[in-house]
């Protein structure tokens, strides 16, 4: 029988892992359990993926193929990842602005695909999704105005209901 032990580094650097191996290794060179010796390996936590055409990276979400990128939430089941960009791509800004409307991608994870996608936003935010597709995503509105709204969509993009808000959503 063998056994492995690995470390999960968040934001792994060198001299983390060097400190981490030669504890191991140095301290630890020949550990048994029931007379098999345990193998230990040390690794660096694997933060970006890679599914073909989507790139996940710790919060953020590329598609290079459209020049997309921003935040992302999972669906429980992992099968919808809703992604928004609260950035004006033309201009290069984001967060606070006074133009230039935000992006918005549900992708299907499991076919590798894109499902839908929207740039009708201000400033898309705070996105979540359910196992059926169906997803919500704050619009922070441009400028001072301090309002909002909470938009829900099915998995095929079509709007099912909306909720405006005088106050500020940002969180």
């Amino acid at each position: 029988m063998r056994l492995a032990l690995y470390c999960w580094i968040t934001n792994p650097s060198e001299e983390k892992l060097d400190l981490i191996a030669n504890w191991f290794f140095i301290r630890a060179v020949d550990v048994r359990i029931n007379g098999e010796k345990f193998d230990l390996s040390v690794k660096p936590e694997n933060d970006s993926i890679d599914t073909g055409l989507a790139t996940f990276d710790k919060d953020w979400l590329y598609i290079k193929s459209i020049d997309f990128h921003g935040r992302f939430c999972k669906s429980k089941s992992n099968k919808w990842v809703i992604c928004w960009s609260d950035s004006d791509k033309t201009l290069s800004k984001g967060g606070y602005r006074e133009s230039g409307h935000g992006r918005y991608i549900l992708y299907d994870l499991e076919n590798d695909v894109i499902v839908t996608q929207g740039e009708k936003l201000e400033r898309p935010n705070n996105g979540d999704i359910a196992d059926n597709g169906t997803f919500s995503l704050e619009d922070w509105h441009f400028g001072n105005n301090l309002s909002g709204t909470i938009y829900v969509y099915s998995y095929n993009g079509h709007q099912k209901c909306l909720v405006k808000s005088r106050t500020n959503l940002v969180g």
